[in-house]
């Protein structure tokens, strides 16, 4: 049996993860990881510029530099190369929304809320309602985003009291088991997908099926899928939901105090 030779960017990539291996929350550990990045860095941009030398481009290369870029804190040249990934015309569509991703988030933390506004205006309505791009999308929250913002970005007539009821059902299912936070222990899981039941006993999603789906965002960014690498800080984002000022009159809660309660209670 022929075995095809890897193409560059399999082998690039390949690299990349024996430094970072693959992993929901990526981060460098040692000065090691660091000094083999800036190295792999500087191979990945030689390569892209003998391709550009060629007249040709690769969405793929371009988003890893973005991904090293991110991973050296280097944010103004990652922008550059997801900005790369987003103009070409040959990006997929999975590339093209983990640019966006990285584009706002890159905007977020160099806090330049112009960028972030043209980024949300030019992509409104992009995505496709699914668990999975919530999931994804809900990384912003923690740099900044606004769960409405998020909303915008999907298409507006997926929208319905059905379809966001299905997602509510879907993340107490194991849909996304692998972009769960595996840091939180099971009792706080469960009483996690408690308080999700609560808020489809109270029609959140008939009520108003946007702010149930802005809900479902806060509850993937703060709970399900955090980026929190503590359970107390889990915790604190599972108090913190149902007191945000758009849900605490859906859950009768007036105080942080209400909202501890409320969900000690789904815990017991």
């Amino acid at each position: 049996m022929n075995i095809e030779p890897k193409s560059l960017f399999e082998q690039l990539q390949q690299e990349f993860d024996s430094i970072v291996p693959p992993a929901w929350l990526q981060a460098i550990q040692t000065d090691a990881q660091a000094l083999a990045l800036k190295e792999l860095l500087k191979k990945i941009e030689k390569e892209l510029q003998k391709l550009q030398v060629a007249g040709k481009r690769d969405f793929k290369i371009s988003f890893l530099a973005g991904q090293v870029c991110v991973l050296l804190n280097e944010k103004n040249k990652a922008a550059e190369y997801f900005a790369e990934v987003f103009s070409n015309s040959e990006s997929t569509s999975d590339y093209l929304s983990a640019s966006l991703i990285n584009l706002l988030k890159v905007s977020l933390v160099s806090e330049s809320p112009v960028a972030v506004s043209s980024l949300i205006d030019k992509n409104r309505g992009r995505f496709e309602l699914g668990l999975k791009n919530l999931a994804i999308l809900s990384q912003t929250i923690s740099d900044g985003l606004q769960p409405e913002w998020i909303v915008s970005l999907f298409d507006p007539a997926q929208i319905s009291s059905k379809s966001v009821g299905y997602l509510f059902i879907q993340s107490q299912k194991g849909e996304i088991e692998d972009l769960v936070n595996f840091h939180i222990s099971k009792a706080v899981r469960k009483t996690a997908n408690r308080l999700l039941q609560e808020a489809m006993t109270l029609n959140i999603a008939e009520h108003d099926p946007k702010m149930a789906l802005q809900f479902l965002i806060c509850m993937l960014a703060y709970v399900i899928v955090s980026a929190n690498n503590t359970e107390e800080d889990v915790i604190a984002g599972l108090v913190s939901v149902p007191f945000r000022p758009e849900f605490a009159t859906i859950f009768e809660v007036e105080t942080v105090r209400a909202s501890e309660e409320l969900v000690l209670e789904l815990g017991t």
